[in-house]
């Protein structure tokens, strides 16, 4: 009974870091570049998603990644704002 409540519990700390990591990185991300040229690391996921969708065909997925790739270009866009902001307040 009690390694099926550590099975539950590792998988979702594993879930956890998944998550802080898909929102993390691509803070850091235009955190560390901030210049904007940064954006086109949000079409990473997209395309390395697109590459597993080729595989497999699933065309209702296709509607998703839009929204993933608008996500991730907010989010690096917020890094850069954030690096730039650390710099003009560091003079």
């Amino acid at each position: 009974m009690t390694s099926g409540v550590l099975v539950a519990m590792t998988s979702d700390l594993v879930a956890v870091l998944f998550l802080t990591g898909v929102f993390l990185v691509p803070v850091g991300a235009g955190a560390l570049i901030g210049r904007l040229w940064a954006l086109a690391f949000a079409f990473l996921p997209l395309a390395l998603w697109a590459v597993g969708l080729m595989s497999t065909g699933d065309t209702a997925a296709w509607f998703f990644l839009p929204l993933v790739t608008l996500l991730f270009a907010a989010l690096v866009g917020a890094g850069i704002v954030v690096r730039r902001l650390a710099e003009r307040f560091a003079r």
